[in-house]
């Protein structure tokens, strides 16, 4: 009985040691301007994108 459960218990751990981690935040892929980029007048827009779709109202751009 003892090993069954032993057994079973490094099986729960490979699984959970398996698992993919979970990201709760989108990722930035690229800018236009880009990063770094020296400009002699400031851009009229800017454009970011993510590696998922954002909700803009719910944040801010710092």
């Amino acid at each position: 009985m003892t090993r069954f459960l032993a057994g079973i218990a490094a099986v729960a751990v490979v699984l959970v040691g398996w698992a993919a981690p979970a990201s709760a935040h989108a990722s930035l892929e690229g800018s236009s301007p880009t990063a770094g980029a020296v400009l002699a007048e400031p851009p009229g827009q800017i454009e970011l994108t993510y590696d998922e779709p954002v909700e803009v109202s719910l944040g801010a751009v710092r």
